[in-house]
């Protein structure tokens, strides 16, 4: 497919992407930037917050913290890292120091996922939190197309949980030996 490219992707940690910025190029129409703006934000990126900087200085923020359709508001300077990754914990019920650590844990040095997978892996690790907090045991069910690396989702999924101590025990049950050797060699 065609890449993705945005003017900025900004991060609340190193494996935590948060927000994406763009501004209007020329032979761009605001509307159609502010349409790939959300897709790239909420469809692909799975991040809860997008940014539109106008020509005159103003800044135009969509938040998806709320529900599926964005709430709009014009800024006049970008929220902090911090505030930002606090009003998304807030608005996911996983305000606490634990759930901040397993979100903004590192991922395994040397292997950097790729936009999709970071998007599942974030969002696994959200239902995981909620989850616990709910007292239940998570159900995910993560589905991706053949070669788009779901060994090493799961991997660093279990990464981020047991290295921040989300979780303490692990099962991990594969149905071919090769599987497993990929995924104890990604350690």
């Amino acid at each position: 497919g065609r890449r993705l490219r945005v003017d900025a992707l900004l991060r609340a940690a190193p494996s935590l992407p948060i927000a994406v910025a763009q501004t209007i190029h020329a032979g761009q129409t605001r509307e159609e930037v502010i349409q790939r703006l959300k897709e790239y934000a909420h469809c692909r990126l799975a991040v809860p917050f997008a940014y539109l900087l106008e020509e005159d200085g103003t800044i135009l923020e969509f938040d998806w913290t709320t529900g599926e359709e964005p709430k709009r508001a014009v800024l006049s300077e970008f929220p902090t890292r911090d505030m930002l990754l606090n009003r998304w914990l807030a608005s996911l019920g996983l305000s606490d120091a634990a759930a901040r650590d397993a979100l903004t844990y590192p991922y395994n040095p040397g292997v950097m996922p790729r936009y999709y997978q970071e998007a599942a892996i974030n969002r696994a690790v959200i239902a995981v939190l909620q989850a616990k907090r709910q007292l239940r045991s998570p159900r995910i069910l993560l589905t991706l197309a053949t070669g788009t690396g779901k060994t090493k989702v799961a991997f660093q999924l279990l990464w981020k949980l047991k290295r921040s101590r989300a979780i303490r025990n692990i099962l991990f049950i594969t149905d071919r030996d090769y599987l497993l050797s990929q995924a104890m060699d990604n350690e």
